[in-house]
């Protein structure tokens, strides 16, 4: 059995699913998608995530963490590191 074979995607059953959305340029030509996915991808192509059938994030918007929030405390972090000297 391949590695892809494995699971499927029916209802009652808990699952982990990603949705790629790629700039159609950086598959191009798609001669093998396995391929393509693990050396033309990157995290910046992932639109949706679903972990054990729940929402993390949806259409790169993330929803289990305040990212904005997150995103102010790093910039305040680096600010008194780099902006004390």
């Amino acid at each position: 059995m391949r590695l892809y074979d494995r699971g499927a995607l029916v209802s009652g059953k808990i699952a982990d699913v990603i949705v790629l959305k790629p700039d159609p340029y950086k598959t191009m030509p798609l001669t093998d998608i396995y391929y393509t996915i693990v050396y033309s991808l990157c995290g910046n192509d992932v639109d949706t995530v679903f972990v054990n059938g729940k929402p993390l994030m949806i259409r790169r918007k993330i929803l289990t963490m305040d990212e904005e929030r997150i995103i102010k405390n790093v910039l305040l972090v680096v600010e008194k590191l780099y902006g004390a000297s």
